[in-house]
């Protein structure tokens, strides 16, 4: 299961267009508020201690952190931005899902040894908050 998470400041059918220093203001800040949740959730845990008897370690390859992206997805007058992470494994199946979830996708495993859960960081509150805050200092101005 690939990862995959939206966040969007102005949908793209949306019947009130803001002027053009709040909609940058508003593309810039999403765009931050997802290049900093991957930034949060994508930090690796420390890696599990070597098994007793067993010849080959546990190797990282960080192909799960390298495949990471924030991509605007925004259409019409709409500003919105993708966050994915497609990491398959060797026989092309995506796990970031049972890594980083989000939510139940996760598999406990992962959250018992560390990984974080993107579900605990998409903050969606916050992200309207943060995007209310420029839209009211725009409309101030």
């Amino acid at each position: 299961m690939s990862t995959l998470v939206r966040f969007t400041a102005i949908r793209a059918n949306a019947k009130v267009i803001p002027s053009p220093e709040i909609y940058a203001a508003l593309h810039e800040y999403t765009q931050v508020y997802c290049a900093e949740l991957v930034t949060e959730v994508s930090q690796y845990p420390p890696p599990p201690a070597v098994r007793v008897g067993r010849k080959e370690g546990y190797v990282r390859t960080f192909k799960l952190l390298r495949s990471w992206t924030v991509k605007d997805t925004s259409g019409g007058v709409g500003i919105s931005y993708t966050i994915r992470n497609p990491a398959q494994d060797l026989w092309g199946r995506y796990y970031s899902g049972y890594v980083h979830g989000p939510g139940d996708a996760q598999a406990s495993f992962h959250g018992e040894h560390g990984w974080k859960n993107i579900k605990d960081f998409q903050d969606r509150d916050t992200f309207r908050a943060g995007a209310q805050a420029i839209i009211q200092k725009g409309a101030l101005l």
